[in-house]
Formats: structure tokens, sequence, C-alpha cells
């Protein structure tokens, strides 16, 4: 009797062709369906990326899968990424990163059955110390077990969740098309070639650059006690023009105020004023104490707060000071 492979094991291995997936088991990918369990040798992955060449257990679940996946699962299993083991260490001890683990440990569990917490965190920073450098395949070579199970229960609830997220999303964006639409048709034509190119070439307004630390000494915290918060910004200020439209750029996470520097100088030239701050606690130097180990928090969670406030707190500050 020929065994029909069921259709969300393909799915799975395509789970793995994006990356979804970052550490298996060492000899054997175990799914279990129902009374029946199925497995794929990892040797047959690593012949599929080394040398093209597809088994016939492969091959029973290439079928189950999009082309465009399986013909990106070789270049996954192989592409080597530029993380040193301390960079990939200090964040998977991190609580965000203990938090992933713990997560993928769910989904991704040892022979025993255990969650693969630590099998998969052992795994990627002994792959990223190895010479051969943190790949997919490296990675399944120093996982603590001979073989993976997935959790079929896990792995149904996390695809139901992105099935709804997914609908939930193109709902959402339905709306917002149809509102833009709506305001879009209200407004004046815009002739776009009369438009200045900001992104070839300077413009006419010579600019001053502006170093200023903001302080906030009544940030409320989330247990409502009062905080001090100081905000390095940097304000690009054009000359020969009495007032002038502002823009906010803010960073992204593990960034800095130098990072949009070549933006605010040329937006400046074209008479605007810019107004870039650097937010403690999820800038640059937040991610340099993670690195070094001074710090085992990516960001706190206070920071999606605080950084709307802070530009909230500066725009407030110059308009109070202009008065």
């Amino acid at each position: 009797m020929k065994l029909k492979i069921p259709s969300w094991i393909g799915t799975t291995i395509g789970l793995l062709s994006m990356g979804m997936m970052p550490a298996l088991g060492a000899e054997q990918i175990k799914f279990s369906y129902s009374l029946l369990e199925f497995s794929l040798p990892v040797t047959d992955l690593k012949t599929y990326a080394q040398e093209g060449k597809i088994s016939s257990q492969l091959a029973s679940y290439k079928k189950h899968l999009k082309p465009e996946d399986i013909a990106q699962l070789r270049q996954v299993l192989t592409e080597k990424q530029k993380l040193s083991p301390v960079a990939v260490s200090q964040f998977l001890y991190s609580e965000i990163g203990e938090s992933m683990l713990k997560s993928a440990g769910e989904l991704i569990q040892t022979d025993s059955r255990q969650n693969g917490f630590y099998a998969i965190r052992a795994a990627l920073i002994l792959a990223a110390a190895d010479p051969e450098g943190l790949t997919l395949l490296n990675t399944m070579r120093y996982f603590p077990s001979q073989s993976i199970r997935i959790n079929t229960e896990e792995l149904f609830a996390l695809m139901n969740k992105l099935s709804t997220l997914n609908k939930e999303t193109n709902q959402a964006l339905s709306v917002i098309d149809r509102q833009s639409t709506t305001e879009a048709s209200t407004e004046p034509p815009v002739d776009i070639s009369k438009l200045p190119e900001l992104y070839n070439k300077s413009g006419p307004f010579s600019w001053q650059k502006k170093a200023i630390a903001f302080v906030d000494t009544n940030r409320k915290s989330l247990t409502g006690s009062i905080k001090t918060r100081v905000i390095q910004t940097d304000i690009y200020l054009p000359k020969s023009q009495s007032s002038a439209p502002v823009v906010v750029i803010s960073h992204g996470l593990g960034s800095d105020r130098e990072s949009f520097a070549y933006l605010a100088e040329n937006l400046a030239s074209y008479g605007f004023a810019v107004v870039v701050p650097q937010h403690p606690g999820s800038d640059s130097l937040q991610m340099e104490a993670l690195l070094t180990g001074k710090s085992q928090q990516v960001f706190a969670d206070t920071e999606l707060i605080d950084r709307p406030l802070d530009v909230t707190f500066i725009l407030d500050q110059l308009g109070t000071s202009k008065k």
C-alpha cells in the first residue's frame, strides 16, 4: 500500500525554503501525522544543496511545493549569514532572543519531543563560530539530537495564525486603499514633472546644522513614575528663509541620527527644516551595549511608546521657543 504524503508536510518544507525554520535536526527531520510518521534524511538536503540532485524521497515532497520554493531551497540551505558568534550569542541570550527561541522550540523539537529552545541556541552559536560560517546545513550539523521532530499541532496553529493575519492585513489594506482613492479624487491633479527632483542633486539653499540636547524631565513611565529623558537632536536649517516646512526623520532600531544625515542635508538644501532626534534606549549605543554584554535587551518595550513621545516633545519645544 502506498501512503499518501499529507500536503502539510510539503508546506513545512516550503517554510524551510523560505528560511522560516533556521535550525533543524542532525540526521533526520521527522513529521508525525496521526498514527503515521514520515521522515526526510538531512543528507538528501545536503546532496541537493551541493550537487542539485533530488532524491526519490525529497521528490515525493517536491510535488507539494511551489516551483519557486524548491528553486529557492538550494540557495537557502547554503547561504552564509555574516554574523559573529558573539553577536549571535548576545542576541539569543537577550529577552527578545529567548522569547523567539521559546516560540520556535514549540515547533522545532528534539528527538525526545522536548522544546528545542536550548538545542536551537547551541546549534546557531556553534555554527556561527565554525569556519564555514552560519548556514542552514551547518546549523543542522551542530543540532544536539539525532533527529528533529516537527510539532504538527504547533505547525497547524502557526499556519492558521498566518492565514488569519494575512486576511486581516488584506482587509486593512483594502480599507486604506479605498480611503486614499477617495481622498485623492478630491485633490487637484499634480504635475509631477514640475516637482523638484530631490534625490538627484542639491537644492538652491545653503544650510546650517545645530545640535541640541532636549531634556524631558516629566516623562511618565508605565508605572506612572516620572523619569528624565535626554534626546540628542540634530536640526538642519536652510538659510535665507524666514519660515520653512518641517520634516522629522526618526531613525530605526539600532541606528542613530547620523544614519540619515545625507537625507537631512539634501532636504535642507531644498528649503526644509529637518529635525533628526536620536532615541536613547533603542539606538546604536543600546545595540553596542547588547553586543558587548552590558545589556540583555535589544530594547525595552517602553521604547515603542517613548519614541513617538520624543518627536512630540521636540516639536512642542521648538514651537514654544519660536513663540
